[in-house]
């Protein structure tokens, strides 16, 4: 999985780059080809410190400092640092958890969490989609879940969506992405003694729910 998602892109970027270098392209395809090359390049790092990130845990265990926080306002604190992409893409964004709900979590995994999700959900949901975020009590836990309108995935995709046999695929927008960030969401999750889970329809959309101890 990880030599598909670093070698190839790699050697795309070795091909461009060579290209430029060789004088075949004029000025305005140049300057076209550097800009899909930064880009590219920028979500490939993504993917490097996500694997840095699962090392880490593998070698060192995870590291939990547990806090009573305000799902509501993680929310929108995490929400901020995607709205390029959310207006890229004229999606519409509701955070629909009270603000009086909270949770016991480790607040650096339910950053992560809550940014991969939401950014799964930019990634596959066409222009002018919507994402929402809602949450239920369940007993003793609190069960957020972030909905789209999205492409869907199939059942198969679904079974094997937490673990490395999932294979990253590219956004409605040709976004790059990599395979690391859900078994890292499932990994964090269960640390902080919840669950996960998916549920979703291809050409409907998909809902990523995951459940967290009350605070």
């Amino acid at each position: 999985v990880l030599a598909h998602d670093l070698r190839g892109p790699f050697a795309a970027i070795i091909n461009l780059l060579g290209m430029v270098k060789a004088g075949y392209l004029d000025e305005q395809e140049k300057a076209e080809l550097i800009d899909k090359i930064t880009q590219n390049s920028t979500a490939y790092l993504d993917t490097l410190n996500d694997l840095v990130k699962w090392g880490e845990t593998q070698i060192k265990g995870l590291r939990i400092n547990p806090q009573t926080i305000s799902i509501s306002k993680e929310i929108n604190l995490n929400k901020d640092f995607l709205n390029v992409l959310l207006e890229d893409k004229k999606l519409s964004f509701s955070n629909e958890v009270p603000t009086d709900i909270k949770v016991v979590v480790d607040k650096a995994h339910l950053d992560f969490i809550i940014r991969n999700l939401i950014g799964n959900s930019i990634k596959f949901t066409n222009a002018g989609g919507s994402i929402k975020i809602f949450a239920e009590e369940e007993k003793e836990m609190i069960k957020i879940t972030v909905k789209d309108t999205g492409i869907g995935m199939s059942a198969e995709k679904q079974s094997r969506i937490f673990n490395f046999e999932n294979i990253s695929l590219a956004g409605t927008g040709n976004e790059k992405g990599n395979s690391l960030g859900l078994i890292l969401c499932k990994e964090y999750v269960l640390a902080n003694k919840g669950t996960i889970s998916v549920k979703s329809q291809k050409g409907v959309g998909s809902e990523f729910s995951f459940t967290l101890p009350k605070g």
